[in-house]
C-alpha cells in the first residue's frame, strides 16, 4: 500500500461507468503537475482474478461490493503479489478501453488496497472530498 496516496472519492461500484470515464479522460494528459484521479471502492471482496500477459506478469481482480455489484480491475505487473484475504478497501484509476472498437467498455487500474477501514474524511459526502487512503 502506497502511505498516504490521495483519493479524489469515494465511488460505488455502480458509479464506475464509461461516462464517468471519458468524462476523467477530459482532464488529460496526466503526469508532473497534474496527476492521474485517483478513486476508491470500499468494503468490498475478490470474487475472482486471473493472470494474464506474455509472462503471466499482469493481473485482472474482479471485486464485488455488498450489493453483489462487481468491477474489473487491472493490476498490471501484479501478478506476484497476493491479494489478500478480507473485506478491502481498492484505490483505482478508471479510464476508456484504449481500443475504439471496445468503446463501449472502460478499463479499471488497480492501484493499491488495505484491509477495510474507515474512511473518516470522506464518510460524510464520499464524492465530493479528498481523503488520505494509509
Amino acid at each position: 500500500m502506497a502511505d498516504g496516496l490521495t483519493v479524489e472519492a469515494v465511488l460505488p461500484l455502480d458509479h464506475v461507468t464509461l461516462e464517468l470515464a471519458q468524462e476523467i479522460e477530459r482532464l488529460a494528459p496526466f503526469g508532473a503537475g497534474n496527476p492521474a484521479v485517483t478513486f476508491a471502492a470500499c468494503d468490498v471482496t475478490v470474487e475472482h482474478d486471473r493472470t494474464f500477459g506474455r509472462r503471466g506478469e499482469h493481473r485482472e481482480v474482479t471485486i464485488a461490493d455488498r450489493e453483489g455489484r462487481t468491477q474489473k480491475l487491472t493490476w498490471w505487473r501484479g501478478a506476484e503479489n497476493d491479494l489478500p484475504d478480507a473485506h478491502l478497501d481498492v484505490a483505482f484509476e478508471i479510464k476508456p478501453a484504449p481500443f475504439a472498437a471496445r468503446r463501449r467498455s472502460r478499463s479499471s487500474g488497480w492501484i493499491s488496497a488495505r484491509q477495510k477501514r474507515r474512511l473518516q474524511s470522506c464518510r460524510a459526502e464520499p464524492l465530493n472530498r479528498r481523503c488520505r487512503f494509509k
